[in-house]
Order: C-alpha cells, then sequence, then structure tokens
C-alpha cells in the first residue's frame, strides 16, 4: 500500500488536532526549572487555556473599488514642471576661494516627482554618472574660470521633461601680493 505525502501531511493534522484539545500540565524540578508536558506528573499543575480568537474571513464584494489608480507599466501622464531654475549659484555670480567645490541647487514646481531624475552639467558635461533624485548637488574639481551650469529633469524612460536656464558663474582665487 503506497501513501502519498499528502495523505502523511492529513494524518499528522489530525494527531496535531486531537493533541491540541488534551490538558497541558506544568511543574517545577528540584533545579528550579519550569516544564510543560501534555502527560500528568506528580505535583504538575494543569494549564488552562484560553479560547482561541476566530476572526471569519470577509467576503469580497461585486461592487467595482473607485479611485484606484491603474498602473499598466506605462509611465502616468504628468503636466509638466511650471518652473525650473538654478537657485546657486546665481547668474553671473563670482564665488571667491571655493577649494574646487560649488553648490548647485535647483527648484522645481512642483517638486521632483516619483521617478523623475535630475542630472547638472557644468560645462557641457555630465556631473554624475548617471541622474540623480535630488535637486543639490556638491560638484567638485572647479576651478579657476568662466563656467556654465544648467540642470535636466528626467522620467522614469529618460525622456527629458524640461530644462533650467544655463547660468554663467565665476570662480576667482586671491592671489598672495609677492612684492619685493
Amino acid at each position: 500500500m503506497k501513501f502519498s505525502k499528502y495523505s502523511v501531511f492529513a494524518g499528522l493534522l489530525l494527531v496535531a488536532m486531537s493533541t491540541s484539545a488534551a490538558a497541558l500540565y506544568r511543574w517545577v524540578d528540584a533545579d528550579g526549572i519550569v516544564h510543560y508536558s501534555d502527560t500528568p506528573r506528580p505535583g504538575a499543575q494543569v494549564i488552562t487555556l484560553q479560547k482561541t480568537n476566530v476572526t471569519r474571513s470577509l467576503r469580497p464584494t461585486d461592487r467595482p473599488v473607485e479611485n484606484v489608480e491603474q498602473n499598466d507599466g506605462e509611465e502616468q501622464p504628468f503636466a509638466g514642471y511650471s518652473k525650473a531654475v538654478i537657485n546657486s549659484p546665481t547668474a553671473e555670480e563670482t564665488l571667491w576661494n571655493t577649494g574646487g567645490n560649488i553648490n548647485v541647487s535647483l527648484s522645481l514646481e512642483p517638486d521632483l516627482q516619483k521617478g523623475h531624475r535630475v542630472m547638472v552639467y557644468l560645462d557641457g558635461r555630465p556631473v554624475a554618472q548617471e541622474p540623480q533624485t535630488r535637486t543639490s548637488f556638491l560638484i567638485q574639481n572647479v576651478f579657476r574660470g568662466t563656467h556654465a551650469v544648467r540642470a535636466t529633469v528626467y522620467s522614469q524612460t529618460g525622456k527629458v521633461l524640461q530644462t533650467t536656464p544655463t547660468i554663467t558663474f565665476y570662480v576667482k582665487q586671491n592671489t598672495v601680493n609677492r612684492g619685493g
């Protein structure tokens, strides 16, 4: 006679259910260790279990659910950004003794949307390997001279959504007077 794994599982389940209704006992041994068992022992206390809470499942309704966003893998329509500007540095600003580091921050209205990314370009070159999910950047190795910065906002699929106007700024360093 061949038993399937389902028959064995069903049998074990029945045994477990029948023992779950059995009494439980608690006792403390000579070393002070508390033990529990389903077998009575001399001096053991019977443990009374509270009734198990049972909750019925809710039946699904046939009513359609309202206001549920459908996302079938395509981007949801986006009205666009009404404002995209670089706040820092400002146009024609001169930055002194930066140590080669500048902060670039931009404002977007509405705020940067979920899934959208920003890439900052310094002198026409991207400052990161890939677009980022932030609107504030620390750019390193920006030395003396005239520089141009702009930012572009991309969708999840890489579509250009908005580009800021290009800002020109200047980096200068103090010189040490070596008069003689």
